[in-house]
């Protein structure tokens, strides 16, 4: 099989979006676990960054969806572009395969730190800061060497087809990772093989439907591909310094929405109008928030 020739797509400014995506999540892990009152997603604190545009910064999930939309986008344009099948069967076999490595890493590490003892401390931790979340990690006694296994097991496997994420709480992305990237990857050989741009589109939004119905997450994936199979035919687009300010605002505005995760569960402050809808499919409502 003669090798594969693909030109060569960049997005630097995706992966700047992908950086602060990153410091946005290690952000909200430490102010659960350190500062549960000013983040106020679990604790109810009526001064905390909660319910307001400030959360922005520091709402991990919101961030969560734009990596999958990224996914999404990432994964598909090149062959969308290129119009290369052979990409995307490409993509599909090394998928799995690339997401484990670092997974699995984690896992050790974790399974490491429980066997010496050393996560117990975490327990004190909570008490100082009073954080309920963090009180939640590793409650399960230490089981010598076959932390190393069971660890090694849920990296391999657990995270990817059963949603396990006992040594590292971050990991339950993998499950929507792995295989939101499978109906990305599925999509782009729609939108290759139909040429009408019109029933490419009825696929999308009839997919978007039916992944949202199984998990809202999922509907991220289809997201990031319309956006590549928007942008592989509008490359030229560019958008003027006053729109680019006012997305900015926009996105500001609703990075900042989450509903707490307390009490009934809805938003708060000034995302508080949204709670009649929110009462209807929570989850549902924050994702197509975040991933708009």
């Amino acid at each position: 099989m003669p090798p594969i020739s693909t030109p060569t797509y960049r997005f630097p400014e995706l992966e700047s979006v992908r950086g602060i995506a990153a410091v946005v999540v290690l952000v909200h892990h430490c102010l659960l676990g350190f500062a549960p009152m000013l983040h106020g997603l679990v604790d109810k604190n009526p001064d905390s960054l909660l319910g307001t545009p400030f959360f922005a910064a520091i709402n991990g999930t919101a961030a969560v969806v734009v990596f999958f939309v990224l996914s999404g986008f990432v994964l598909t344009y090149k062959a969308i572009r290129s119009q290369s099948i052979q990409l995307v069967l490409v993509q599909g076999l090394k998928r799995w395969p690339r997401l484990v490595g670092p997974v699995l890493v984690a896992n050790m590490f974790v399974a490491i730190l429980v066997m010496a003892g050393l996560t117990s401390y975490h327990h004190s931790a909570a008490l100082l800061t009073e954080s309920h979340w963090l009180d939640r990690m590793y409650i399960w006694a230490p089981s010598g060497l076959n932390e190393m296994a069971n660890a090694a097991s849920e990296g391999l496997f657990g995270a990817f087809f059963h949603g396990q994420a006992a040594y590292n709480t971050a990991l339950w992305t993998m499950y929507y990772e792995l295989w939101g990237s499978f109906l990305a990857l599925g999509l782009a050989l729609v939108a290759i093989f139909i040429p009408r741009k019109p029933i490419v589109w009825l696929l999308f939004v009839a997919a978007w439907t039916g992944a949202t119905l199984v998990n809202p997450y999922f509907g991220c994936f289809v997201v990031g591909v319309g956006l590549a199979f928007f942008y592989a035919s509008h490359s030229n687009l560019r958008i003027g310094g006053r729109a680019t300010l006012a997305a900015l605002c926009v996105v500001v505005l609703l990075a900042g929405y989450h509903e707490a995760f307390y009490g009934e569960n809805l938003p708060v402050k000034f995302y508080s109008f949204l709670a009649p809808i929110a009462k209807e499919h929570a989850l549902l409502l924050r994702v197509c928030v975040h991933s708009s």
